[in-house]
C-alpha cells in the first residue's frame, strides 16, 4: 500500500515539473459580442470582436483590441491580466466610423487623470477627471461644439455609451451634478431625478403635466425621442432596499470577518426581464452565491429605451458587504 503510494506521488511530482519547463503557448483568446455587450456564439452573429493578444515582452502587458464587423478598430488598450482585466497605460475607444470616442488612462485597472470623450461627429463632448472613486465633471459641449459646461459650472448633457442617444440634462456645480435633472418621455410625463449641491443622489420620480408624481408602468408609451438606461422601478433607493430586505450575509463571511464588494452583471431584457446574472469579482466565503440567489428574486426592471423603443442591455453593479462594528 505504501509503495503504491509512493509510486503515484512520484508521477504527479514528474509532470508537474515538466509542466513548469515547458508551459503551453498562450494563443489569442476570442470573444464575440452583440452590440448589447451581450456575448453571442460567432462572428457572423456579432457587432464586434474581442481579442486578447499574447504578453508583449517590452510592455509586459497583455494587448487588447476590439473591432468591429466592418474591421475598423473599436479599442486598443493594455492589460496586466491574460484575461483581459485591469487595464493599465493609454485606453482608446473608437466609433464605427473611425472617429475617436474616448481617450482615457489607466493604471493597475483603475482610470487615472482625465478622460475625454467625443461625439461621432468628431466634436469633443465631455472632459471629467478621476476625484477619489467618482468624477469631476469639468467641461461638455453639444453636438455643435458649443460650451455648456465649463470648469466645472453649467449644464450637462448625458448621453448614452455610445455618445450617440441622449439621456437626461440639469445643472452642475463645482463639478458635480446639482439640483433637478429632467427628461421629456413624452407629451404628458417627465423623467426627474434629483441630487444635492454636493453631488448625492437623492431620488427619482415621473410626474405628469399637473406636476403629480406618477409610477412607470406598461401603459406609458415613451416618445421617438426618449432614451434611458436600465433601471430597477421605482430608482436606486428602492434597489437598495430590495437588496437590504433580501440579502443574507453567509454566515461564513460573517464567522471571518469578510468584507467587500461582489461586482455582478446582468442582461435587462427588451420587457425588463433579468438573465445571465454572473459575478465578475466575487469575494467568496458564500458573498458571490448571495448575490446571484437575491438578483434572481428581482422584479421586472424598467428597460433601457433607445429612441422611444427598448433595447436588451447589459448592466453592472456592485454589491456590497459590510459588516458593523
Amino acid at each position: 500500500m505504501l509503495k503504491t503510494f509512493l509510486t503515484f506521488l512520484i508521477v504527479i511530482v514528474f509532470f508537474d515539473a515538466a509542466n513548469a519547463q515547458s508551459p503551453a503557448p498562450f494563443t489569442d483568446t476570442v470573444i464575440y459580442y452583440a452590440k448589447s455587450r451581450e456575448r453571442v456564439a460567432s462572428a457572423n452573429n456579432a457587432y464586434y470582436t474581442h481579442k486578447i493578444l499574447p504578453l508583449d515582452p517590452e510592455k509586459n502587458l497583455y494587448p487588447v483590441v476590439e473591432t468591429y464587423k466592418n474591421g475598423k478598430l473599436k479599442l486598443k488598450a493594455y492589460a496586466q491580466k491574460p484575461d483581459g482585466t485591469e487595464f493599465n497605460g493609454n485606453y482608446f475607444e473608437y466609433f464605427e466610423n473611425g472617429r475617436r470616442k474616448t481617450m482615457a488612462t489607466y493604471l493597475n485597472g483603475k482610470s487615472v487623470g482625465r478622460e475625454y470623450k467625443y461625439y461621432p461627429n468628431g466634436q469633443l463632448y465631455t472632459i471629467k477627471e478621476v476625484d477619489g472613486y467618482g468624477w469631476r465633471m469639468l467641461e461638455c459641449h453639444d453636438t455643435t461644439g458649443v460650451v455648456v459646461t465649463k470648469d466645472g459650472e453649467g449644464t450637462w448633457l448625458d448621453y448614452d455609451y455610445d455618445n450617440e442617444h441622449f439621456y437626461i440634462s440639469g445643472p452642475v456645480k463645482n463639478g458635480d451634478k446639482s439640483g433637478e435633472w429632467a427628461v421629456q418621455v413624452n407629451d404628458d410625463i417627465l423623467e426627474v431625478q434629483e441630487y444635492s449641491n454636493a453631488g448625492s443622489f437623492i431620488k427619482s420620480y415621473f410626474k405628469d403635466k399637473k406636476g403629480r408624481v406618477v409610477e412607470w408602468s406598461d401603459d406609458i408609451v415613451p416618445g421617438p425621442g426618449y432614451s434611458s438606461v436600465p433601471v430597477f422601478k421605482g430608482g436606486l433607493h428602492a434597489f437598495g432596499r430590495f437588496l437590504a430586505k433580501n440579502i443574507r450575509y453567509p454566515a461564513l463571511a460573517r464567522e471571518k470577518n469578510k468584507q467587500g464588494r461582489v461586482f455582478i452583471s446582468f442582461i435587462v431584457t427588451e420587457t425588463g426581464k433579468l438573465k445571465d446574472i454572473k459575478v465578475l469579482k466575487g469575494i467568496g466565503f458564500g458573498c458571490d452565491e448571495e448575490v446571484v440567489r437575491v438578483m434572481k428574486l428581482s422584479p421586472d426592471w424598467k428597460p433601457q429605451y433607445l429612441n422611444g423603443k427598448p433595447v436588451k442591455e447589459l448592466y453592472t453593479v456592485p454589491i456590497a458587504f459590510n459588516l458593523a462594528n
